[in-house]
């Protein structure tokens, strides 16, 4: 309505001085117009209107109350933006930023964890696996908006109390909890749980990629131990000799591959499904001991789905705005569940098979369990380089690759857990993160950070991107604690396991 104002010309006036009729109608216009101005202005909660007001046919005063609209436009609603006229556009460069930032976390989440799982939708049927996937969806967006919230607020109060405007801000999911809770024994219970469910990832990653490459590059004639050797050598060597710029453009071209293959893989797939309707309501293997079923196989879900730790990255990116942040999120967790079921679909359905994938399937395997096994790599190597090689830690530059021993330390420990357990397919080491670390790092202490924070708040937040207050922050912390504790009953044999 305030744009609308803008059409009517300087000279208005003065053209209606040559008739009184036009003059009668001008006068007329000018009035509602500047009762719509008054209207829209009051709802912006302009403090003073009086300025605006004095000479409503001037250019300056046009110009200015086109600069007002804009500003307001483009806080309130960040997607949109005012051109030279009175036409609403959208803000393409915003959008192209929240959606690179949901591949960003799509290309994060997808890993060596979807390898396994068409064998858990065959065990507890697809539709049952759609509900559980789409249960985890919005459990992650919500605990990844609780994290953003953490985020932006730390953010915010470093920019209110230090003139570099937010620098001192957390970038990482370990230093954002470090300056949250305050407490150095919590940091190192995180940095722990971080590193064990690094460790767990990773040695599925080095067993699959093992009887992957043995399998489908030499046919069986080299063993899975050799191979998952020769992987594991690769991954220390890339880590050990580049830096982190080069090992992100790495990431990033596996991360294209990625798609690529899955594409070339999953588009022929679909198609080739005899019967969709009978794959998609088929019961599962597990379907006579379905709760039991459902236990077993959520952690491994949970696990493939987790993203959470490059939230403070994605709010960084995104300037901390919240509406974008939360928009990325939920498009960036949406993809790989879709991608998700959409692989178990055709797997199960009969169209993708070891035959007919082929070259495809070979290269959506291996380049999932390398970029996977590259990230644990680095995560475990930086764990421990902090830890036990402060001073090279302190003399680390950015440009400048891991500690060397770093890098050994965190191969060595997943390879020899491997070599334990030849021909093992190691979904355990992916139900142990799935079912106590995951819930620890990316559900409970979520929750607790985002409640003390909303305690030290003079008055109860407005601006929170997860609605409900302490109810919803207790669910989610009382429902990870069950998660756990169910697991955990499970794996003492207080209940059967399936």
């Amino acid at each position: 309505l305030t744009s609308s104002i803008f059409v009517c010309p300087a000279n208005a006036v003065s053209q209606g001085n040559n008739n009184n009729n036009n003059r009668v109608v001008h006068k007329t216009r000018n009035k509602s117009r500047l009762r719509l101005e008054m209207t829209s202005l009051a709802i912006m909660g302009d403090n003073n209107n009086n300025d605006h007001f004095q000479d409503a046919s001037s250019p300056s005063t046009t110009r200015q109350k086109k600069t007002n609209t804009q500003l307001s436009a483009t806080a309130d609603f960040s997607a949109f933006s005012k051109d030279a006229g009175t036409r609403v556009r959208l803000d393409w460069k915003g959008i192209i930023s929240v959606l690179s930032c949901a591949l960003l976390i799509t290309g994060n989440t997808v890993g060596a964890g979807a390898l396994v799982l068409p064998q858990l939708t065959a065990r507890t049927g697809l539709s049952v696996a759609s509900v559980i996937l789409f249960g985890i969806y919005f459990i992650n967006v919500i605990s990844g908006c609780l994290i953003a919230e953490v985020a932006i607020h730390q953010y915010e109060s470093s920019s209110s109390s230090s003139s570099s405007l937010g620098n001192n801000a957390p970038s990482s999911f370990k230093s954002l909890a470090d300056s949250s809770l305050n407490s150095h024994l919590v940091g190192n219970a995180v940095s722990g749980t971080s590193l064990m469910a690094n460790i767990a990832v990773l040695t599925f990653a080095l067993a699959r990629g093992g009887s992957t490459m043995s399998t489908m590059l030499t046919k069986g004639a080299v063993s899975a131990r050799t191979m998952s050797l020769a992987l594991a050598s690769l991954l220390a060597t890339a880590c050990a000799s580049c830096s982190s710029k080069h090992l992100s453009h790495v990431a990033s071209v596996v991360v294209v591959v990625l798609f690529g293959s899955f594409g070339c893989l999953l588009v022929p797939g679909m198609a080739n499904v005899p019967n969709p309707i009978a794959t998609l309501f088929a019961p599962g293997t597990g379907a006579a001991d379905l709760a039991n079923t459902i236990a077993y196989t959520a952690p491994i879900f949970l696990d493939a789905m987790v993203y959470q730790n490059i939230v403070p990255s994605v709010t960084r990116i995104l300037s901390y705005n919240r509406i974008k942040t939360a928009t990325a999120l939920a498009l960036g967790q949406l993809m790989p569940t879709l991608l998700y079921l959409s692989y178990c679909f055709a797997v199960n359905g009969g169209g993708i098979t070891p035959n007919s994938g082929g070259l495809f399937l070979a290269i959506f395997s291996l380049s999932a369990i390398w970029g996977s096994a590259m990230g644990c790599v680095l995560s475990i190597g930086e764990e421990i380089q902090s830890l036990l090689f402060k001073k090279a830690t302190a003399k680390r530059r950015s440009t400048q690759p891991l500690y060397v021993p770093a890098v050994l330390t965190a191969v060595v420990v997943p390879l020899g857990i491997t070599a334990m357990n030849v021909g093992g397919d190691f979904t355990g080491a992916l139900r142990l993160a799935g079912g106590y670390f995951c819930p620890m790092l990316y559900g409970f202490l979520p929750a607790i950070m985002a409640l003390i924070q909303r305690r030290k708040q003079k008055k109860s937040p407005s601006n929170s991107l997860v609605p409900g207050g302490n109810i919803a922050l207790g669910f989610m912390s009382l429902a990870s604690l069950f998660f756990v504790g169910e697991h955990l009953m499970i794996d003492l044999g207080f209940v059967r396991r399936h």
